[in-house]
């Protein structure tokens, strides 16, 4: 299998040299896939982001 860019750069060269949509990719899932015109990619990221945070929220802090 060949390596591509994704596979040798390092994360920190990544969020360093990356645009504004790849730094906030970072914190959000998918935002850089919804700035691309990737709808349904981005979306998914999203939900699947917020569903997440809403299960860690009710279940695991109340647990704490």
């Amino acid at each position: 299998m060949s390596q591509t860019i994704y596979d040798t750069t390092p994360m920190r060269q990544v969020f360093k040299e990356g645009t504004w949509d790849v730094k906030l990719s970072f914190l959000v899932m998918g935002m850089a896939s919804l700035v691309n015109k990737q709808f349904t990619k981005g979306l998914l990221f999203l939900l699947s982001d917020i569903a997440f945070l809403a299960a860690f929220v009710i279940q695991i802090i109340p647990a704490l």
